[in-house]
Formats: C-alpha cells, sequence, structure tokens
C-alpha cells in the first residue's frame, strides 16, 4: 500500500495507529541524528539504543542486504521473537511466502539507494506462525561516502486488517484473480502514456516484471508495423471498450501475438487511467496461420500448390493488365521421372521432388513463384517481363538447373525436363495455365528436355490430352 507524503493510512477504525504515525517521525529524526560517523564510542552507543528501545513502534536497523542487525523490543513482540534471534535474520524471511515480491522490491531499492518515503503494508508470519500485517516505512543514514544502513519502523495493523476482511473478500477475491490470471492488465495515466500499474501476467507475455513496467509506454514493445492501429487503439472513446490483435516483443521469445482490450476511464475517478487487458494467443494464431498454409501449399516440397498458384496468377494478371507488362506461365515437366520411381523406390522419387522444388526456387527471379501441381509437374510464374525472348531465358536457366546431377543415397542421377511457356495476353489463370500446358505437350512431342512457346496458330489436335 503507497500513501501520499504526509496523510495517514485509510484504515477504518484504526484508531491509535494515526497517534504512532505522528509520532514516526520524531523517532527516525531522533535515530538519524546518531549516525555511526558522528557518535562516540560508549556514549553515543548508550544514546543509540536508547532510541530503539523507548520507540513506541517497532524499530530496527536493516542494512543494504536485507538483514536486520539491531531490533527493538516492540519489533520482539510483532514476531514474537527473542531481540537477539531477529538480529542477523532476513526481513524478507520473515513475509509470508508467496507474498515477497514487494519486500524484495523494497529492499532492493534501498541496496540501490533508491527512495525510501513510501510505506507499505507487509504480510509477516511471527514465531508462532501467526499472520501479522505491518505498516511500514524507512529512513537511511550514512556519512557523505553514500548509505550504509536502513533505519525502519513498522506498525502492527493486523487487528485492523482482520476486522475488515469480511468487508474486503470480494476486493481480495479480485485481486487474487488478477495476480493469477494468465492475462494482463496494465494501467497507463493517459493515451500513449506511461504505465502507472501491471499485473502479473505481463510477464508471462512480455518477459517484463510488473515492477520494470512501471513509468515505462507499452508502445514501446508493439511491433513496428502494428504501431499505428495501436495509437488509434489507446485513444479511442471514452469509456468504450475496443479490441483487436498485435504484436508485442517478448524479451527471450521474440513475437507474441496479443489480443489487446482497451477501455479509457481516466474520468472515472477509481481508476484514473486507460485500462489495457493483455491475452496471449499465439498458439492460437500459430495455428491457423499453419492450417493456412498446409492449405495452400504442396506437403511435400511446401511449394505453393494450384489453388495458391491460381491466386497468385490473378492478381498477376490484373497487374499486367494496368502495366501493360506481360507475364509468363512455365509448365515444367520431368523428364521420364516414372523410371527414378520404378527402380530406386517411392522414397528417392521424393527426394527427387524436394531438390527439384530447391532448385526451381534458386533459378527463378526474385519475386517470381514456383508451385507444384502434382506429381512431377512444376509452374514457375514470372511477371513483368520484356516480352519472349525474357520467357525463353527464364526457361533455360531452370533447366540448365535441374539438369545437374542429383545424389539419390548410393546412385546418382540426371534428369532432363521439357517446358511450355505461355504468355499473358488478356487471359484468365486457367486459361493462361491451359496454354502453357499445350506448349509443354508439343516440347515433349518434340524430343524431351526442351523448351516450347504457346503459338495461336497450332493446330487444334496438338491441345494436350490431359487439358482435353
Amino acid at each position: 500500500m503507497n500513501r501520499a507524503e504526509g496523510s495517514a493510512p485509510t484504515w477504518p477504525g484504526l484508531g491509535d495507529v494515526d497517534e504512532l504515525v505522528d509520532e514516526v517521525p520524531v523517532v527516525l529524526a531522533a535515530a538519524s541524528a546518531v549516525s555511526r560517523p558522528e557518535r562516540g564510542p560508549a556514549a553515543s552507543e548508550a544514546q543509540w539504543r536508547a532510541v530503539f528501545d523507548k520507540a513506541p513502534v517497532a524499530v530496527f536497523e536493516m542494512d543494504l542486504d536485507g538483514s536486520i542487525v539491531r531490533a527493538n523490543p516492540v519489533m520482539a513482540r510483532l514476531l514474537d521473537y527473542p531481540v537477539g534471534e531477529l538480529e542477523g535474520s532476513s526481513l524478507i524471511s520473515h513475509v509470508k511466502p508467496g507474498e515477497r515480491e514487494p519486500s524484495e522490491h523494497w529492499v532492493a531499492m534501498a541496496a540501490r539507494g533508491g527512495p525510501l518515503d513510501e510505506e507499505v503494508i507487509l504480510h509477516l508470519v511471527s514465531a508462532t506462525g501467526a499472520d501479522r500485517w505491518a505498516l511500514v516505512s524507512a529512513a537511511r543514514v550514512g556519512d557523505d561516502a553514500g548509505p550504509e544502513r536502513v533505519l525502519v519502523y513498522a506498525i502492527d495493523v493486523s487487528a485492523e486488517h482482520l476486522g475488515h476482511q469480511g468487508h474486503g473478500t470480494t476486493t481480495d477475491r479480485l485481486a487474487a484473480l488478477v495476480k493469477h490470471s494468465a492475462d494482463a492488465i496494465v494501467v497507463q495515466d493517459a493515451p500513449g502514456g506511461k504505465v502507472v500499474y501491471a499485473s502479473p501476467g505481463l510477464f508471462a507475455i512480455t518477459g517484463t516484471t510488473p515492477a520494470a513496467a512501471i513509468g515505462s509506454s507499452l508502445t514501446d514493445l508493439v511491433h513496428p508495423d502494428d504501431l499505428p492501429m495501436i495509437n488509434a487503439l489507446v485513444t479511442s472513446g471514452l469509456g468504450e471498450a475496443v479490441s483487436l490483435d498485435c504484436r508485442l516483443r517478448h524479451i527471450d521469445a521474440g513475437w507474441r501475438h496479443v489480443e489487446v482490450t482497451s477501455t479509457n476511464l481516466i474520468d472515472d475517478p477509481a481508476v484514473g487511467g486507460i485500462v489495457v487487458n493483455l491475452r496471449d494467443v499465439t498458439e492460437r494464431v500459430e495455428a491457423a496461420n499453419l492450417l493456412a498454409h498446409q492449405a495452400m501449399h504442396d506437403p511435400l516440397t511446401d511449394l505453393p500448390n494450384r489453388a495458391l498458384l491460381l491466386d497468385r496468377l490473378d492478381h498477376a494478371l490484373a497487374r499486367a493488365a494496368r502495366s501493360g507488362r506481360p507475364c509468363a506461365l512455365l509448365f515444367i515437366d520431368l523428364d521420364r521421372f516414372k523410371r527414378v520411381n520404378d527402380t530406386l523406390g517411392h522414397a528417392a522419387g521424393d527426394q527427387l521432388l524436394k531438390v527439384v522444388a530447391t532448385r526451381l526456387r534458386q533459378a527463378i527471379r526474385p519475386g517470381d513463384s514456383a508451385s507444384r501441381l502434382g506429381g512431377d509437374e512444376f509452374v514457375v510464374l514470372a511477371e513483368e517481363i520484356e516480352g519472349q525472348t525474357a520467357a525463353e531465358i527464364i526457361a533455360e536457366r531452370a533447366r540448365d538447373r535441374l539438369a545437374q546431377p542429383v545424389h539419390l543415397g548410393r546412385e546418382s542421377v540426371t534428369v532432363s525436363c521439357s517446358i511450355g511457356i505461355a504468355l499473358s495476353a488478356g487471359h484468365s489463370p486457367e486459361a493462361l495455365l491451359q496454354e502453357a500446358d499445350i506448349a509443354l505437350y508439343r516440347a515433349k512431342h518434340s524430343g524431351r528436355n526442351r523448351w516450347a512457346i504457346y503459338d495461336q496458330a497450332l493446330p487444334a489436335g496438338c491441345i494436350s490430352p490431359r487439358t482435353q
């Protein structure tokens, strides 16, 4: 629990605690005045011990590692320990397991020389196992060389806490749900502003602890391509929850897909900020992407299949019509591929098809695409070519690349290919594919291991049987 400087804790019916809080500055001022560099060996030591022993609240001295160096009788009674047993123990060891993060952060702030002017309530466990709640604050004491110890006061508010548990059951349950939820809740002080609260779920999604997120901007973690829509999200209308998916950077795991819901509650006095709910949907998105990829790609070679080829060809033809620069379709068939399957087996045939797919990718130009229709049939789509000669150059390069020997286990085989070429001229995708298939049929029947250009003057009897 944090509270503003100079204000008393707002516990209903707190009673004497308010009076104790008023005395704490006096206690700390007296203790601070007896800092080690300034006191004498005997008199100052007695004065130091008197401040501890007569303090109306629990006071202890802590080193920068969080160990209790000295403790007064009130502190000993708070934790049901003899004073001597408290000294040398770690403050964090007295905090209830599972609720130690605030105290660890607080001790770390002391060690780093950070501000200690805020108060926190720690859930402590006494030597008898009893639960204790203490309102804790501190002051650092040291010389010019730097802080050497921390003086801490702790006010027992256990009775007040237990007395109001019944009233806070719903709030406690809600806080527990937020704490243990896989989702993350972040509150920003303004659209695109600084984080003022982050739930523990933020660590699982981004690798950033809630404490480290305070004061930062959530948009710093957003993928650059998603930033414009996130900026539009956080500046959306007051009180309206809006959602979208984006990618957030995880410190160790790359980009995570996150479903983001933002609600502007700046005008709500109970919140006073932008509430952002984050849900990691990476597994769901990756599963959907995998299914979409499998639906559009050949499972053996991972090349685009017929469906994706026709979709790409449809867009390529539209671009060609606008630019006046044609595209070319190269229909490629391996010569005597059946012989490989019959002599070396289907596993060797599959391996050969994978090699062919790799070599086609290497032979085509950047921006062109290779697809597999099935069996030993492949198609290359080349966009914005200069004309027939440019298409022939691509075909010759593909033929030369595929003609290189392929090692299949202990065997080395050489395969040739036949290629049919068709140039776009106001075609539909299916029509252009059929023309390339007709040209391929001509290349096959002209002796194989060659390419042929589709010619509209070809007699009708030259149509490939596969496309009739």
